[in-house]
C-alpha cells in the first residue's frame, strides 16, 4: 500500500483539475423537466467497494493514516476506471 498523503481530501487534490469520475454510479432516467439527483460517482462507488479490503490490509501493515487509506482506495478506483476505458477502446 502506498503511504502517500495526496488523497481526495488533500488541498492539493481539491485544487487540481476535475478528473473523469466515470459518471453516475446509478443513473436514472426521469422527466426532462425534473431536477435529477445523480448521487455518487462511479469513482466513489468503486472506492467504497474496495475500502474494506484496503482498510483490512492497512491494519495488518500497521498503517494508521486515514489519508493514506483513502488515497489507496481512490488509486484503485482510478485504476478500475482506466481499465474500463482500455476495454471499451
Amino acid at each position: 500500500m502506498s503511504d502517500k498523503h495526496d488523497g481526495p481530501f488533500d488541498p492539493k487534490v481539491l485544487d487540481a483539475p476535475r478528473r473523469d469520475d466515470g459518471g453516475p454510479a446509478f443513473p436514472s432516467d426521469g422527466p426532462a423537466d425534473a431536477i435529477s439527483y445523480w448521487g455518487m460517482s462511479l469513482r466513489d462507488y468503486f472506492a467504497a467497494q474496495v475500502l474494506p479490503a484496503v482498510y483490512a490490509h492497512a491494519l495488518n501493515e500497521g498503517v494508521e493514516s486515514q489519508d493514506a487509506i483513502v488515497a489507496e482506495a481512490y488509486e484503485l478506483a482510478d485504476a478500475m476506471l482506466e481499465q474500463r476505458t482500455k476495454e471499451s477502446s
